[in-house]
């Protein structure tokens, strides 16, 4: 490529050179032969005013010996020969010239040169010289082997520099482009190019190298992607814009039943049973996918983009995962319906307790010992009434408070044959209670609200019992319990009280690891439980445990 410019740019300098070299000597010719013309004008000048044709004739023969001058003459305007150096046929051509104008002829032996002459403004005639070019054409042909020869220097040099270009600069640098795009092509950056020199050339084979050597080991190969790709137990599939598998794995394979090149080319809507896939972009969702037998494969399917053509589809099996969901899913039923029917029989047995206690009771006369046992079947159903609940609701670990409550109070109010009008008021912001919680709340509850019913309103016809439960945080509860009856006196909660239900209360209270207070008036009764909630209280005790492990 290089001779291919260098060569044809030497020869046309060359060409131009002796151009310009030829027209140089070809002017020193002409500047020559115009300064004689006029130097010999000038000297006859007089002599042709004076009409001295032999003083003309003398200087004329003087000057015609200098070389190359083969002619030389004085016409005047009328195209008269007045005197003459030596004969030429030009003489006969004098009409075919303007005397008064300057002209040179150049030919391939001669050069003719006339020069007018003139005496102020008047035109005397003019001088004719007449010269070979023999000099002029050696100097031209000289000049041309001069040029020639200088030409053929450079153009050797040129030669001689392109298979040394060639040698230590395109070959490698041909060498830099053939591994870049083999590179390029192979993805493998494990290819290095040989280093000859300690050049700019050498320093760029290194700093080329040492580029690889920084790409191998910050970039995964394709090869490498490759097999991570198909050891792979996940099926992986990539697809283009329109859906199309362009890649995928052996899992893939296997998993629905195709042949590789069967995969390749098949749209992935046509594997996956009712969902739209390309909508799934950034996001896991179950699917089932079709395999090559028309059966179907639950999956966790997920899609993203790789870049603006292509898209990586990624499949997890959950036919093992589904079976052991569905055999837990039994077994928690199993375990459900067990612990519904331990609740119904629990529930049975205290209701037999209860049975039994009113049996007993019907054979005392003491009235004193009636009520307490009337006391013990109520606290026995409290507890039966909380089994109960749990036998009939759908979350066995938590039962409805206000249901609980308003129930309880109803059975109560039942058994104590209360005829007063009593306006049972519930306000709370607790929705559930587990069994925990609510068994020691429901018995202390069972306490307060038989006190009022068997003490407050012992002569109103109506009353009112105020039942307030406020969740503080995620542990902690207050039971705010106000009536408006005739009150109690601060002897009765005293803790040198006799009174079994009072004792009850307190007990119940340290159960939730809570404090009771009681503060008399006149308008009724205040109890104030600050308390826990026993669930959540012992989850996160459990979880403090298991933090400090």
């Amino acid at each position: 490529m290089i001779l291919g410019v260098a060569i044809p740019v030497i020869v046309g300098y060359t060409v131009i050179n002796i151009d310009k070299k030829v027209e140089v000597l070809k002017s020193k010719l002409i500047n020559k032969n115009v300064t004689l013309a006029r130097v010999a004008s000038e000297i006859c000048l007089s002599d042709l005013q004076a009409n001295d044709r032999d003083k003309t004739l003398h200087t004329l023969e003087k000057l015609g010996f200098l070389d190359d001058i083969e002619f030389i003459s004085i016409v005047r305007p009328d195209k008269t020969v007045f005197a003459t150096f030596t004969y030429n046929p030009i003489l006969k051509k004098l009409n075919d010239f303007n005397l008064e104008e300057e002209t040179r002829i150049l030919s391939e032996n001669k050069l003719v040169v006339l020069e007018p002459i003139y005496n102020k403004r008047d035109f005397l005639g003019s001088t004719i010289v007449i010269s070979n070019t023999k000099d002029l054409n050696v100097a031209i042909l000289a000049e041309i082997k001069s040029s020639a020869l200088i030409m053929i220097g450079m153009i050797v040099l040129v030669i001689v520099l392109s298979f040394q270009i060639q040698k230590f600069i395109s070959k490698p640098i041909l060498r830099l482009a053939s591994l870049a795009k083999k590179i390029s092509d192979k993805k493998d950056y494990s290819l290095r190019v040989e280093k000859n020199t300690n050049d700019e050339i050498g320093t760029l084979v290194s700093g080329f190298n040492s580029m690889l050597n920084t790409i191998e080991t910050t970039t995964v190969s394709k090869k490498f992607i490759d097999s991570v790709i198909a050891s792979m137990l996940d099926p992986l599939v990539i697809i283009d814009k329109q859906g199309r598998v362009t890649e995928t794995n052996y899992a893939s394979c296997k998993m629905l039943g195709y042949d590789r090149n069967e995969l390749i080319g098949m749209n992935i809507q046509d594997l996956v049973d009712d969902i739209h896939i390309i909508s799934l972009r950034g996001q896991y969702k179950e699917a089932n996918l079709l395999r090559s037998d028309g059966s179907i494969i639950p999956v966790n399917l997920s899609i993203n983009i790789i870049d603006k053509n292509n898209m990586v589809c990624m499949a997890h099996d959950l036919t093992e995962r589904k079976k052991f969901l569905n055999k837990v899913q039994s077994s928690l039923n199993e375990k459900e319906v067990m612990i519904k029917e331990i609740h119904h029989r629990v529930k049975n047995n205290l209701q037999i307790i209860t049975s039994l206690l009113r049996l007993q009771s019907s054979f005392l006369n003491d009235p004193q010992a009636l009520a307490s046992f009337n006391e013990a079947q109520n606290r026995v159903l409290s507890m039966a009434l909380i089994h109960e609940k749990l036998y009939q609701a759908d979350d066995l670990a938590q039962i409805n408070l206000k249901e609980y409550v308003n129930e309880l109070l109803g059975s109560l109010i039942h058994t104590y044959s209360v005829r007063n009008i009593i306006d049972m008021r519930m306000d709370t912001n607790i929705n559930y209670f587990g069994i925990d919680t609510l068994i020691p709340l429901g018995l202390l509850l069972n306490e307060l609200i038989s006190n009022s019913l068997k003490y407050a309103f012992p002569q109103t016809e109506s009353g009112i019992i105020d039942i307030k439960l406020t969740r503080l945080n995620e542990t902690d509860c207050v039971l705010d319990y106000k009536d408006n009856g005739i009150g109690m006196s601060r002897e009765a909660f005293d803790e040198n009280s006799k009174s079994l239900g009072m004792d009850l209360v307190k007990t119940l209270a340290s159960q939730l690891e809570g404090d009771i207070t009681f503060e008399p008036t006149n308008k009724g009764v205040y109890f104030k439980v600050l308390f826990k909630d026993q669930f959540t209280n012992n989850m996160n005790k459990v979880t403090d445990q298991a933090v400090a492990q």
